[in-house]
């Protein structure tokens, strides 16, 4: 079986520099488990529900001032559509991960693939998941908030 076929389809993302509230409810509106975060058309990190509870459970939790590059991961996992659901699970196993996202072959966002997902999916042979594994830079700063107007509908992974 391959991972197209159970993924949830989006080209959903928030800004680095979009507040944590803004994030928040996109993820509740599209009933996403993540967000790919970008910079401009590029994909920079992944904000998940957790981090912005983090967030809310601390003193100052106003996440209307928080900055989603604060509170993300930079350190993003992925899989293809058309690869195996035992790769998708062995990228997971061996780094830690509970959210893939979904890259298409010129590496722009599709889908997102959770733990949850593969949880309902049987078993399949082994496969390796060396080159499944990105680090960005993350773009993380103190600098003020920026709200852009729009964001790129096919966002993608730099190489």
């Amino acid at each position: 079986m391959q991972v197209k076929e159970f993924m949830q389809p989006t080209s959903e993302v928030v800004h680095l520099d979009q507040n944590l509230l803004d994030a928040g409810i996109r993820m509740r509106q599209y009933r996403l488990s993540a967000l790919a975060v970008v910079d401009g058309d590029e994909i920079v990190g992944l904000l998940t529900p957790d981090d912005i509870e983090a967030t809310a459970s601390q003193k100052d939790n106003d996440l209307s001032r928080k900055a989603v590059r604060d509170h993300m991961s930079a350190e993003i996992a992925f899989c293809r559509p058309t690869e195996n659901i035992e790769t998708a699970r062995t990228i997971m196993r061996e780094r830690g991960f509970t959210r893939l996202l979904v890259l298409d072959d010129h590496r722009r966002l599709c889908g997102l693939v959770t733990a949850e997902d593969l949880k309902r999916v049987g078993e399949e042979p082994e496969a390796s998941a060396s080159e499944h594994v990105v680090t960005t830079p993350g773009r993380r700063g103190g600098s003020e908030l920026h709200q852009p107007d729009s964001y790129s509908l096919r966002p993608r992974l730099k190489e």
